[in-house]
């Protein structure tokens, strides 16, 4: 983030002006769920619009390698509710037709993300 401002005051210092618009926006939440952040966004969406975001959060391999972010990892906050059946259905006796909602819990949980650590978008139960 500082470097981005002092990049920034250097074109300022250097010719006076900008050669596009910028806006800053710094926001200090990340460590809590960023909770404001989208209500921020969305109340300032229009002051706040651009064609281009930068992002500072990331980091370079090396001196003379600069990275090139295309995706950044996240966290996921959601509450999940799982219904079934007013009774245990044995899937024994009833051939597996009625799923388990504790399991169909955990086919969800587990296919949030795949083996290679990507988020994926599972097909959940009806």
């Amino acid at each position: 983030m500082f470097t981005h401002l002092k990049a920034l005051e250097c074109c300022l210092r250097t010719t006076g002006r900008l050669p596009v618009n910028v806006k800053c926006v710094f926001e200090g939440e990340e460590e809590i769920g960023s909770s404001n952040f989208a209500p921020f966004l969305a109340q300032h969406r229009n002051t706040l619009a651009a064609d281009v975001v930068v992002v500072s959060d990331n980091a370079m391999p090396a001196p003379d390698r600069p990275a090139i972010t295309y995706a950044l990892r996240g966290a996921l906050n959601m509450e999940l509710e799982v219904t079934g059946q007013q009774s245990d259905l044995h899937d024994g006796l009833f051939g597996g037709m009625v799923h388990n909602p504790l399991k169909g819990l955990c086919d969800m949980v587990s296919g949030l993300q795949t083996k290679t650590g990507e988020i994926a978008i599972p097909c959940f139960y009806d």
